[in-house]
Protein backbone atom coordinates (compact mmCIF):
# COMPACT_ATOMS: atom_id res chain seq x y z
CA UNK A 1 0.00 0.00 0.00
CA UNK A 2 1.12 3.56 -0.66
CA UNK A 3 1.30 6.08 2.15
CA UNK A 4 2.36 9.61 1.33
CA UNK A 5 4.56 11.34 3.87
CA UNK A 6 6.39 14.59 4.44
CA UNK A 7 5.49 18.00 5.85
CA UNK A 8 2.86 20.06 4.01
CA UNK A 9 2.11 22.70 2.82
CA UNK A 10 4.34 25.76 2.35
CA UNK A 11 1.55 28.08 1.28
CA UNK A 12 -0.49 29.80 4.00
CA UNK A 13 2.72 29.66 6.12
CA UNK A 14 1.64 26.47 7.86
CA UNK A 15 4.36 24.45 9.56
CA UNK A 16 2.58 21.15 8.88
CA UNK A 17 -0.81 19.73 8.10
CA UNK A 18 -1.67 18.75 11.66
CA UNK A 19 -0.74 22.24 12.81
CA UNK A 20 -3.09 23.64 10.16
CA UNK A 21 -5.87 21.38 11.32
CA UNK A 22 -5.44 22.37 14.95
CA UNK A 23 -5.42 26.05 14.00
CA UNK A 24 -8.56 25.58 11.91
CA UNK A 25 -10.32 23.68 14.67
CA UNK A 26 -9.30 26.33 17.19
CA UNK A 27 -11.25 28.94 15.25
CA UNK A 28 -10.91 30.74 11.95
CA UNK A 29 -13.18 33.64 11.02
CA UNK A 30 -16.04 32.53 8.83
CA UNK A 31 -15.11 33.74 5.33
CA UNK A 32 -17.36 36.57 4.17
CA UNK A 33 -18.76 36.71 0.67
CA UNK A 34 -16.09 39.14 -0.61
CA UNK A 35 -14.14 37.57 -3.52
CA UNK A 36 -10.76 38.10 -1.82
CA UNK A 37 -11.92 36.41 1.36
CA UNK A 38 -13.49 33.57 -0.60
CA UNK A 39 -10.18 33.08 -2.40
CA UNK A 40 -8.39 32.80 0.94
CA UNK A 41 -10.97 30.27 2.16
CA UNK A 42 -10.34 28.08 -0.87
CA UNK A 43 -6.57 28.39 -0.59
CA UNK A 44 -6.88 26.85 2.86
CA UNK A 45 -9.25 24.19 1.58
CA UNK A 46 -6.81 23.40 -1.23
CA UNK A 47 -4.03 22.95 1.32
CA UNK A 48 -6.24 20.51 3.23
CA UNK A 49 -7.20 18.72 0.02
CA UNK A 50 -3.60 18.07 -0.97
CA UNK A 51 -2.53 17.11 2.54
CA UNK A 52 -5.34 14.67 3.28
CA UNK A 53 -3.50 12.24 1.02
CA UNK A 54 -0.62 11.99 3.50
CA UNK A 55 -2.93 10.21 5.91
CA UNK A 56 -4.46 7.75 3.45
CA UNK A 57 -3.25 4.40 2.12
CA UNK A 58 -4.40 3.22 -1.28
CA UNK A 59 -4.68 -0.45 -2.26
CA UNK A 60 -1.77 -1.83 -4.26
CA UNK A 61 -3.68 -1.46 -7.53
CA UNK A 62 -3.80 2.33 -7.14
CA UNK A 63 -0.99 2.84 -4.65
CA UNK A 64 1.92 2.19 -6.98
CA UNK A 65 1.00 5.25 -9.03
CA UNK A 66 0.50 7.38 -5.90
CA UNK A 67 4.12 6.73 -4.89
CA UNK A 68 5.30 8.57 -8.02
CA UNK A 69 2.52 11.02 -8.88
CA UNK A 70 -0.57 11.97 -6.90
CA UNK A 71 -3.52 12.83 -9.14
CA UNK A 72 -5.97 15.37 -7.70
CA UNK A 73 -9.16 15.92 -9.67
CA UNK A 74 -11.72 18.72 -9.51
CA UNK A 75 -15.15 17.77 -10.78
CA UNK A 76 -17.39 20.64 -11.89
CA UNK A 77 -16.68 24.35 -11.54
CA UNK A 78 -13.25 25.04 -10.05
CA UNK A 79 -13.70 27.15 -6.88
CA UNK A 80 -9.98 27.21 -6.12
CA UNK A 81 -8.92 29.55 -8.91
CA UNK A 82 -5.89 29.39 -11.18
CA UNK A 83 -3.50 30.60 -8.48
CA UNK A 84 -3.99 27.47 -6.40
CA UNK A 85 -2.67 25.16 -9.08
CA UNK A 86 0.91 26.00 -8.11
CA UNK A 87 0.18 25.02 -4.49
CA UNK A 88 -1.48 21.77 -5.49
CA UNK A 89 1.19 20.75 -7.98
CA UNK A 90 4.29 21.52 -5.90
CA UNK A 91 6.60 18.57 -5.35
CA UNK A 92 6.39 17.08 -1.88
CA UNK A 93 9.54 16.70 0.25
CA UNK A 94 9.28 12.94 -0.29
CA UNK A 95 9.63 13.45 -4.04
CA UNK A 96 6.01 12.72 -4.96
CA UNK A 97 4.75 14.94 -7.76
CA UNK A 98 1.16 16.19 -7.79
CA UNK A 99 -0.89 16.68 -10.94
CA UNK A 100 -4.29 18.34 -11.05
CA UNK A 101 -7.04 17.49 -13.50
CA UNK A 102 -10.34 19.29 -13.95
CA UNK A 103 -13.47 18.32 -15.81
CA UNK A 104 -17.25 18.43 -15.97
CA UNK A 105 -17.66 14.64 -16.18
CA UNK A 106 -16.17 11.66 -14.39
CA UNK A 107 -14.75 10.16 -17.57
CA UNK A 108 -11.22 11.49 -17.15
CA UNK A 109 -11.32 11.92 -13.37
CA UNK A 110 -12.35 8.52 -12.03
CA UNK A 111 -8.72 7.36 -11.96
CA UNK A 112 -7.62 10.23 -9.69
CA UNK A 113 -6.36 9.41 -6.22
CA UNK A 114 -8.19 12.40 -4.69
CA UNK A 115 -11.33 13.95 -6.18
CA UNK A 116 -12.90 17.23 -5.07
CA UNK A 117 -16.56 17.41 -6.09
CA UNK A 118 -17.60 21.03 -6.52
CA UNK A 119 -20.85 22.56 -5.28
CA UNK A 120 -21.84 22.97 -8.93
CA UNK A 121 -22.38 19.18 -8.97
CA UNK A 122 -24.91 19.23 -6.11
CA UNK A 123 -27.79 18.03 -8.29
CA UNK A 124 -25.69 15.11 -9.60
CA UNK A 125 -23.91 14.36 -6.34
CA UNK A 126 -25.54 11.00 -5.62
CA UNK A 127 -24.95 9.87 -9.18
CA UNK A 128 -21.23 10.65 -8.85
CA UNK A 129 -20.93 8.99 -5.44
CA UNK A 130 -22.67 5.85 -6.68
CA UNK A 131 -20.29 5.64 -9.63
CA UNK A 132 -17.26 6.00 -7.36
CA UNK A 133 -18.52 3.91 -4.42
CA UNK A 134 -16.11 1.01 -4.89
CA UNK A 135 -13.27 2.77 -6.66
CA UNK A 136 -10.07 3.64 -4.73
CA UNK A 137 -10.72 7.40 -4.96
CA UNK A 138 -10.66 9.68 -1.91
CA UNK A 139 -13.74 11.87 -2.40
CA UNK A 140 -13.82 15.35 -0.85
CA UNK A 141 -16.40 18.15 -1.06
CA UNK A 142 -17.81 21.14 0.80
CA UNK A 143 -21.38 20.36 -0.25
CA UNK A 144 -23.57 20.19 2.86
CA UNK A 145 -24.40 16.60 3.82
CA UNK A 146 -21.68 15.15 1.57
CA UNK A 147 -20.32 12.68 4.13
CA UNK A 148 -23.77 11.50 5.20
CA UNK A 149 -24.66 10.78 1.58
CA UNK A 150 -21.64 8.53 1.08
CA UNK A 151 -18.78 10.95 0.44
CA UNK A 152 -15.56 10.39 2.37
CA UNK A 153 -14.45 13.84 3.61
CA UNK A 154 -16.71 16.87 3.91
CA UNK A 155 -15.17 20.30 4.48
CA UNK A 156 -17.60 22.38 6.51
CA UNK A 157 -18.05 25.65 8.35
CA UNK A 158 -19.09 25.18 11.96
CA UNK A 159 -19.96 28.60 13.39
CA UNK A 160 -16.59 30.36 13.13
CA UNK A 161 -14.53 27.25 12.47
CA UNK A 162 -13.51 25.29 9.39
CA UNK A 163 -13.73 21.61 10.21
CA UNK A 164 -14.23 18.37 8.36
CA UNK A 165 -16.40 15.27 8.66
CA UNK A 166 -15.33 11.77 7.65
CA UNK A 167 -17.46 8.78 6.70
CA UNK A 168 -15.23 5.77 7.59
CA UNK A 169 -17.65 3.29 6.01
CA UNK A 170 -17.28 5.03 2.64
CA UNK A 171 -13.49 4.99 3.02
CA UNK A 172 -13.51 1.26 3.79
CA UNK A 173 -15.85 0.41 0.90
CA UNK A 174 -13.40 1.98 -1.52
CA UNK A 175 -10.53 -0.13 -0.17
CA UNK A 176 -8.69 2.84 1.35
CA UNK A 177 -7.17 3.01 4.83
CA UNK A 178 -7.10 6.24 6.82
CA UNK A 179 -4.76 7.23 9.64
CA UNK A 180 -6.22 7.38 13.14
CA UNK A 181 -4.55 10.81 13.47
CA UNK A 182 -6.81 12.20 10.79
CA UNK A 183 -9.89 10.43 12.15
CA UNK A 184 -9.26 11.84 15.62
CA UNK A 185 -9.59 15.39 14.27
CA UNK A 186 -12.81 14.78 12.36
CA UNK A 187 -16.52 14.63 13.00
CA UNK A 188 -17.28 10.96 12.33
CA UNK A 189 -20.52 10.28 10.47
CA UNK A 190 -22.16 7.28 8.87
CA UNK A 191 -25.28 5.30 9.63
CA UNK A 192 -26.62 6.13 13.07
CA UNK A 193 -23.20 7.11 14.40
CA UNK A 194 -22.00 10.67 14.80
CA UNK A 195 -18.94 11.41 16.88
CA UNK A 196 -17.20 14.73 17.39
CA UNK A 197 -13.44 14.75 16.95
CA UNK A 198 -10.76 17.40 17.17
CA UNK A 199 -8.83 18.96 20.02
Amino acid sequence: MALLSGSEPGSWKVAGFLAALFCAAAGLPQPPAAPAERAEEYRLKAAFLRSFAKFVEWPDSAGEGARRKLLIGILGENPFGDGVQELLEAETPGGVMVETLAGRTLDRLQHCHVLFISASERSRLQQHLDALAQRPVLTVSDVEGFARRGGMIELLLDRNRIRFAINPAAVERAGLRMSSKLLSLAVIVGGAETREGGP
